[in-house]
């Protein structure tokens, strides 16, 4: 949810024209299109998520749901993986170099990275604590661990793949 209220303002500031953001210059096209059907999975995801932990395997139809929101999900997540893993080490380097730089100086470091941060530590500290209190409810999921995975699945992490490889051949 982090990510996704991070992204949003960015998206709703870039649209209204602030500077600061519009110099970055308009997000690319295909992650744009995008965007729609990777938030929507995602909700549609967590929320059958939350819906089956409350009331087990057994409604089909959330199983059904779960399964189709996360093959939507994984595969417009593995473009958007894909078309920022290169970017992520020198963000984080020029990160932290920036705060080096700031400590030599004297310059304490800007609000906007302690506050991402802390919502980061914030949300793995509750998804983490959300996890345990959800441990009791894993028992009816014991009998669906030793099946075989076939079906859409399989197709979903090929298709993955092949999106991945075409990704990366089309960024050179």
């Amino acid at each position: 949810m982090a990510k996704t209220a991070s992204t949003g303002w960015r998206f709703i500031r870039y649209y209204t024209r602030d500077p600061a953001y519009c110099r970055k210059g308009p997000p690319r096209l295909l992650l744009g299109v995008m965007a729609p059907i990777l938030v929507a999975s995602t909700l549609a995801l967590i929320g059958s998520g939350i819906a089956l932990a409350v009331t087990g395997p057994a409604p089909e139809f959330l199983v059904r749901v779960h399964v189709v929101s996360f093959l939507f999900w994984l595969a417009t997540i593995a473009v958007h993986v894909f078309a920022y893993v290169r970017r992520v080490p020198q963000l984080i380097a020029e990160d932290w170099r920036r705060r080096t730089d700031r400590q030599k100086r004297g310059k304490p470091e800007p609000l906007g990275r302690r506050m991402r941060v802390a919502v980061n530590i914030a949300v793995l500290v509750l998804a983490a604590f959300a996890a345990v209190l959800l441990l009791p409810t894993a028992a009816p999921w014991e009998g669906w661990r030793g099946q075989a995975v076939t079906g859409p699945g399989v197709l979903a992490v090929a298709v993955c793949i092949v999106t991945a490889i075409a990704v990366l051949l089309m960024r050179r």
